[in-house]
């Protein structure tokens, strides 16, 4: 019981009880949504009417490419007759018929190669022993006599802090899932400006790439959290907390690596090269 005549004591009591409870709360929910929205593959069928959404997204894309189609076929017929540039209509075409391949081909191409590729690694990391019941106990560790009920106000403070960075990194996986059913949305749409020869199709490549990619950076940075806190020392938990805020910034992170590298150009060539192979393999037959 808080002495009601020592208004310092009375305050520490109130700020421990509070700092107590935020921090196992926001632990363990943070925890448990990070094994759902991060160790877990996505799944869509969460989203309502997703797969009409995608096909409505192909059908106005589809749109899309016709009527660039047709500017382009325009504005050519247009420097032919006042001799400004000699049309290349075989390139014009050959443009449309890979946008439409890859507007259609773009699902199947995501839930077949990409997500399973992810998913794999991601299990792959998930294998090493992620205890998230330990994690949930570091406390436990760090004050061994009674946990965060006498542990030392500095150790309750950074335990506090973890937890929300846990809440924080959760909602970052969620984020990254809910711009990945947005992407697999509008994606189409994006994909169509290849037709126009558009820097949207290469920056949508990019940013895709690093929304899919994202998740094995948060799956890693998930596990290298579990792992450090449960060495059970204030350092240990400093660090997992630090893996926390990298985790999140994740995306940020990457997109800088690959605008940086030009990695960006070498995703819109591979893609581009995969749906020319399945074109030319479909006409050999």
């Amino acid at each position: 019981m808080p002495d009601i005549f020592n208004p310092v004591e009375t305050a520490q009591e109130v700020i421990r009880s509070l700092l107590e409870k935020f921090a196992s709360d926001f632990i363990t929910a943070g925890m448990k949504m990070m094994s759902q929205y991060i160790a877990d593959p996505a799944d869509f069928d969460k989203i309502p009417h997703f797969k009409e959404l995608v096909f409505g997204s192909q059908s106005a894309a589809t749109s899309l490419v016709i009527i660039l189609l047709y500017l382009r076929l325009s504005n050519s017929m247009r420097d032919l007759v006042t001799d400004e540039d000699s049309p290349n209509y075989a390139a014009i075409m050959a443009d449309s018929a890979i946008a439409l391949a890859m507007i259609w081909s773009f699902p199947a191409f995501m839930n077949k190669i990409m997500l399973p590729i992810v998913n794999e690694i991601v299990k792959w990391i998930g294998s090493f022993k992620i205890d998230v019941n330990s994690a949930g106990k570091i406390m436990d560790s760090i004050s061994p006599t009674g946990g965060l009920e006498t542990a030392a106000l500095h150790i309750l403070f950074m335990a506090a802090l973890y937890g929300l960075g846990a809440l924080i990194l959760a909602i970052a996986g969620i984020f990254r899932f809910t711009q990945l059913v947005v992407a697999m949305i509008c994606g189409p749409v994006f994909l169509a400006t290849y037709a126009n020869k558009s820097g949207t199709f290469k920056s949508f490549l990019t940013s895709l790439s690093a929304i899919i990619f994202t998740q094995i950076i948060h799956m890693l940075c998930f596990a290298l959290v579990v792992w450090t806190a449960a060495k059970g020392s204030f350092e240990g938990l400093l660090i997992s907390f630090c893996f926390m805020i990298i985790g999140a910034a994740g995306p940020f992170i990457l997109k800088q690596w690959m605008f940086g590298s030009g990695i960006s150009g070498m995703a819109a060539g591979g893609l581009r090269m995969v749906v020319n192979r399945a074109m030319f393999r479909g006409i050999g037959k």
